[in-house]
């Protein structure tokens, strides 16, 4: 391994649509500091590939998992506490929202993230940021620890 593989952050990409999931990986893959090492398109591989990878970010569409997606962050966050977890979704509820970071989410983007967006939320994250998709910016007053967030 090399110096520079040696640096890149690793990702996993769990989506169930396979364009969102090429689509993502592309994007790790052109920011030369992301190394996608496994690609997830429902819940029991995802935790396989959690098991077998154990990344640096884990990108999850939540339409992926539905009424699993809580879950199934919380266990990653518990099992993989170094792992950070940026979450994909169409919701735009304040509680929905919420929760997901409860669960141990560090990032929410609305579910197609602009390629800059996502290596911007990619980045924040690695350093240990939360960051908020900036065209939910309007839901701060509600959410839980909006002087924390990083929009992107």
């Amino acid at each position: 391994m090399n110096v520079a593989s040696a640096q890149m952050k690793t990702v996993i990409v769990a989506a169930q649509r396979t364009t969102l999931v090429k689509g993502l990986a592309l994007y790790c893959l052109e920011a030369n500091s992301y190394h996608v090492v496994g690609l997830a398109q429902n819940t029991a591989s995802l935790l396989r590939r959690m098991r077998e990878f154990s990344p640096d970010v884990v990108v999850i569409d939540c339409s992926m998992m539905q009424q699993d997606s809580l879950v199934v962050m919380s266990h990653i966050r518990r099992i993989y506490s170094h792992t950070a977890i940026i979450v994909l979704g169409d919701y735009t509820v304040p509680s929905i929202i919420n929760s997901a970071f409860e669960q141990g989410a560090n990032g929410y983007l609305l579910a197609m993230p602009l390629k800059q967006q996502l290596n911007d939320a990619l980045d924040c994250v690695c350093k240990g940021k939360q960051v908020l998709d900036k065209q939910l910016q309007h839901l701060l007053p509600a959410l839980n620890h909006q002087d924390a967030m990083t929009m992107v």
